[in-house]
């Protein structure tokens, strides 16, 4: 699941990066954006498993929602983390 996270993370980073997406980033917007989208469930997942969740009760409870696993008191961290490289990006 974190070598998944990494995977996806490290991918958005590379396309952002990329001359394409400097030269016209609009046709890049999408895939970046479900690409970290993808990472941050994953690592948001990955933590609570860290902390005792099952794999079943993160399926029934969380679904594919990235915004409630944001909001879950656990992944205080990442969020911060989150939040630092957004507000860096920016």
């Amino acid at each position: 699941m974190l070598v998944n996270a990494t995977r996806c993370l490290t991918a958005a980073d590379v396309l952002v990066d990329s001359a394409e997406f400097r030269a016209d980033h609009l046709p890049f917007l999408l895939p970046v954006t479900l690409t970290i989208g993808n990472g941050l469930e994953l690592l948001f997942k990955y933590n609570l498993v860290r902390q005792g969740h099952s794999l079943v009760l993160l399926r029934e409870r969380y679904g594919r929602d990235v915004f409630r696993l944001w909001k879950q008191p656990e992944n205080a961290a990442i969020r911060l983390m989150a939040l630092g490289n957004f507000a860096h990006a920016a």
